[in-house]
């Protein structure tokens, strides 16, 4: 039987997420039925880059400090750590103010940036993996995702999150090697299945929907906390949260298809609040879910063409953009250079993982449909 916890919590005031935080650990038999005392316990939560908290682009440093606190009372020892797609992370934690909870927690902070190569005979699509060496050292991993918008797979909370454990611009290199949809999202499998966190927490209190997630989205309040050991189970349940089904989202999908944790929802005992009263029937998801129009049967030779004719693009708001150059230093397809201080895209090399998009924090770069792909859409509705 898979539980996952659901618990209310209207606020980050630190007492409120204290106590949520606590039942939703009671609610599946404490925090001892995951982690031994002595042991040293990584707390992954989502650092996609500096944002300050009320931007809900991060983890909340409020449910950071709450398992901090957790943690030591078990009398484990609690570390915290993430690697953002481009950013430092320290900066990156800094700027979503989970550093300065780190700092007064006097707990050690990792920076997740020495990759190691491991192999994982047992693996579903990716046999090699580069894995930070800080989350092998680590004897459990405690992974604390954020409900957002996904413009690659749809939402992000759990199993995405552990995408972080991968260092740094590394990440991009995947989005290189896997290239479609299926791949990626069975590498995604592979890592959850490779890591193996004990518990699996996710911060809905102020989720994020629409255009621009995980980024630049806009802040949505479900006033939620779950939690489970199970990532696939406890995302499905967020998937059923924002009114879609776990097979709306591919990764979902994979995971039934290869027998990866539980995504049927009547097989999942929801503990503590009713699934069914706390459903966001109007969650704005992001329309058309990029790839998703790629079959899987199309020859890796011919899939550039296939995107620059049919896929979704990433174009630039001149008026925001700020000259940073991130985005062209993240695209491993090197499908973006800087042209005049402006980055330039050529959709031939874009391999659509919209990283571009995703690490630019003013919200520059939007991603819009060709006219073929509008085309498609109107005769498939």
């Amino acid at each position: 039987d898979t539980k996952v916890a659901l618990v209310k919590c209207s606020s980050y005031n630190q007492k409120e997420v204290d106590c949520a935080v606590f039942k939703c650990l009671d609610l599946l038999g404490g925090l001892k039925n995951f982690i031994k005392p002595g042991k040293r316990v990584l707390i992954k939560p989502n650092i996609l880059m500096g944002a300050p908290p009320e931007k809900a682009a991060a983890t909340h440093p409020s449910i950071v400090r709450a398992l901090i606190r957790a943690i030591r009372k078990v009398g484990a020892v609690p570390l915290v750590g993430d690697s953002p797609g481009f950013e430092s992370s320290k900066k990156a934690a800094q700027g979503a103010g989970i550093l300065k909870v780190v700092n007064e927690e006097g707990v050690a902070f990792c920076e997740l940036k020495v990759a190691k190569d491991v192999a994982f005979k047992e693996a579903l699509f990716s046999r090699n993996m580069k894995i930070a060496k800080d989350v092998l050292d680590a004897d459990a991993i405690i992974n604390v995702g954020k409900l957002k918008s996904h413009g690659y797979s749809g939402i992000t909370a759990c199993v995405k999150n552990l995408f972080g454990v991968v260092p740094g611009l590394v990440k991009s290199q995947y989005h290189l090697r896997f290239p479609r949809k299926n791949d990626f999202d069975l590498m995604l499998l592979d890592i959850l299945r490779f890591v193996k966190p004990v518990l699996n927490i996710v911060d809905c209190v102020t989720a994020m929907e629409g255009e621009g997630g995980p980024a630049t989205g806009s802040p949505r309040n479900l006033n939620l906390i779950i939690a489970g050991s199970d990532a696939v189970a406890v995302d499905s349940v967020c998937a059923a949260l924002t009114g879609k089904k776990p097979h709306d989202f591919n990764f979902l999908k994979m995971a039934e298809k290869f027998n990866v944790g539980q995504t049927k929802l009547e097989k999942i005992s929801v503990l503590g609040e009713k699934l069914e009263n706390n459903i966001c029937h109007d969650f704005k998801h992001i329309p058309g879910l990029r790839d998703e129009m790629l079959p899987n049967w199309i020859p890796k030779p011919f899939i550039p063409f296939m995107r620059k004719i049919l896929l979704d693009r990433p174009i630039l708001d001149k008026g925001k953009c700020a000259k940073c150059g991130v985005c062209a230093k993240v695209c491993a397809a090197g499908a973006l250079t800087i042209v005049s201080g402006y980055p330039s895209f050529d959709y031939s090399k874009c391999i659509g993982c919209y990283c571009c998009q995703e690490m630019c924090r003013f919200g520059a770069i939007s991603v819009k449909k060709s006219f073929l792909a509008r085309l498609a859409l109107k005769m498939v509705k």
